[in-house]
């Protein structure tokens, strides 16, 4: 009988480049491990999916201006079925 986890392990086979890039991400935010890089990615993708599912616009702002760009996705794909209505 399998055991009752209140977590799920799960293994990822990456690509030297994203091995590193994992590693300098962990620095840079302070995680204390490179699952909780992942955890955060994941929460992050999640909340830009809900916000784009939305109809929102993403934008940045420029340092010492007003000025407002809007951030493009190309990676990023929902399906409009997807999509939560309105």
């Amino acid at each position: 009988m399998a055991k009752d986890r209140r977590y799920q392990k799960i293994q990822l086979d990456v690509s030297q480049r994203t091995f590193d890039q994992l590693n300098r991400l962990q620095s840079q935010i302070d995680a204390s491990s490179r699952a909780e890089v992942v955890r955060k990615a994941l929460y992050m993708l999640d909340w830009l999916v809900s916000k784009i599912n939305e109809g929102s616009e993403i934008m940045t702002k420029r340092v010492g201006t007003d000025e407002l760009v809007s951030i493009e996705f190309p990676l990023l794909y929902i399906h409009p079925t997807e999509r939560t209505s309105q």
